[in-house]
């Protein structure tokens, strides 16, 4: 059994998602790491200081759980393009955080979307929220851009190459709206 410290535990290295008891929890969280949660993750503690996690499953991840996969977990307001015609991404703000999904999209219409974006509900249901459209700049050249409803408005953005990055198919979410 490891001890969590306020010192050890980041608040953003949490998950908590509503699922009613997936797995037993025995680990002691101290009250000061507690105070560190955003409040709607707080838990309420016993009059003899254990936790209540009736209806909270919560993943904690200190440090890197898997030292290969480094950069793309830490990665943030990106796509990545695959080569089976799918695509992943990331597209983050103060107010959300949603990991993406995407699948080519093949139309007849010339306004349609080359790919098509969906999230998962919190309930873990596919729904669609946007796609890419591949666009011509003024000299010629291709790129994509973006709509987004991230549940708290529309993101318009373009895709550019990431920075710090060398992987081609590893692109930026650039906000312009």
């Amino acid at each position: 059994m490891c001890c969590l410290s306020a010192g050890s535990l980041r608040p953003a290295s949490l998950t908590a998602t509503t699922a009613v008891n997936e797995f037993p929890l025995t680990t002691a969280i101290p009250r000061e790491t507690n105070s560190l949660l955003p409040a709607a993750l707080r838990f309420r503690y016993a009059p003899a200081g254990a936790i209540s996690l009736s209806s909270v499953r919560l993943v904690v991840t200190i440090g890197n759980a898997n030292q290969a996969d480094t950069a793309m977990t830490d990665l943030v307001n990106f796509i990545r393009f695959n080569d089976n015609n799918t695509l992943i991404g990331n597209i983050a703000s103060v107010a959300y955080d949603l990991d993406i999904f995407g699948e080519e999209f093949d139309s007849t219409n010339a306004k349609a979307p080359v790919y098509r974006l969906f999230a998962k509900t919190p309930r873990g249901r596919r729904v669609e929220i946007g796609g890419i459209w591949k666009k011509q700049n003024q000299n010629g050249g291709d790129y994509f851009t973006l709509s987004v409803n991230t549940g708290y408005g529309k993101l318009n953005a373009n895709l550019g190459r990431y920075p710090g990055q060398d992987d081609e198919d590893l692109m930026a979410v650039i906000p312009w709206d």
